[in-house]
């Protein structure tokens, strides 16, 4: 893989940290999965609220 003209072997770390969307990526995985827990955390929430 050619990276501002130098030569990144593929499948190492430099490869996968050279990536333009690497942060983008992990930032967009950290909200996915705070979102998740939120869903989980009302439902739980409405479950016991009911008297379930």
């Amino acid at each position: 893989m050619m990276k501002n003209g130098m030569i990144i072997e593929k499948g190492t770390l430099k490869e996968f940290l050279s990536e333009d969307t690497f942060y983008a990526d992990l930032y967009n995985s950290l909200v996915y999965l705070y979102n998740f827990f939120n869903i989980i955390d009302f439902l739980k929430n409405c479950a016991l609220n009911s008297g379930l």
